[in-house]
C-alpha cells in the first residue's frame, strides 16, 4: 500500500467518524433543541417596533415587517413566541418582554415544533 492510499484510507475513516458524530448530534438536538433564555436586544427591539407599527401581536402581521432582519432561528423563535402570546391572551412591552418570554420557555418545550394556528382576536 502506498502512502497516498494509506492517507486516503485514514481520511475516509475520519470522514465516516465525523458523519456518525454529526448524526448523533443532530438526533440529540432534535430531541432537545436549545433556545436562548432571553430574547436578544436586536430581536426585542425589532419585534416591539413592529408590534407598535402594525398594532397587533399576530405573527402573520408582525414578522413580515422584520423578517429580512432575522435569522431563520430568530424568525422561528419569534413566531412560536408570538403564537403563544396570542394563545395565552398575553401582552408585553419594553419593560416585561423577557419576563413574558421566560414564561413562554417554561410552558413550551419546543417552540419551533409547536406552532398553533393563529386565531382571530
Amino acid at each position: 500500500m502506498t502512502k497516498l492510499q494509506q492517507t486516503n484510507d485514514r481520511l475516509r475513516a475520519a470522514n465516516r467518524t465525523l458523519r456518525e458524530k454529526l448524526k448523533q448530534l443532530e438526533a440529540k438536538h432534535a430531541e432537545n433543541p436549545t433556545r436562548p433564555k432571553y430574547l436578544s436586544e436586536k430581536c426585542a427591539v425589532l419585534v416591539l417596533n413592529a408590534i407598535k407599527q402594525v398594532g397587533s401581536f399576530r405573527p402573520d402581521e408582525v414578522l413580515p415587517v422584520i423578517e429580512e432582519s432575522l435569522t431563520g432561528n430568530e424568525y422561528a423563535t419569534l413566531e412560536g413566541f408570538l403564537n403563544w402570546v396570542l394563545t395565552a391572551k398575553m401582552t408585553f412591552g419594553t419593560a416585561n418582554i423577557n419576563v413574558v418570554y421566560r414564561e413562554f420557555l417554561k410552558s413550551k418545550p419546543c417552540a419551533v415544533r409547536d406552532r398553533p394556528a393563529i386565531t382571530n382576536h
